[in-house]
């Protein structure tokens, strides 16, 4: 049976980002993902919460994560963009 800790959202964010980076995800990337991760942890979301948290780094493990933030702008032609 495992025992229940508490933890400030604040070292929740910092150990899941480190969990993370030490798997292989970029910076950026692990910084994002940690907050979504607490925060959905935070608003009773537990199934987008932590518990993805290990599936996340074996995956960064496996092939590592890149952060692929673009934003769509729109060119001359009113064409998307990057």
């Amino acid at each position: 049976m495992s025992k229940l800790i508490r933890i400030s959202l604040d070292e929740a964010r910092h150990r899941t980002e480190t969990a993370l980076a030490n798997a292989g995800t970029a910076q950026p990337a692990a910084r994002l993902t940690a907050e979504a991760l607490v925060l959905a942890e935070a608003d009773g979301q537990s199934g987008h919460g932590l518990v993805r948290l290990a599936s996340y780094a074996a995956q960064a493990q496996r092939q590592g994560v890149r952060p692929c933030f673009t934003q769509a702008r729109r060119n001359a032609s009113g064409q998307r963009g990057s």
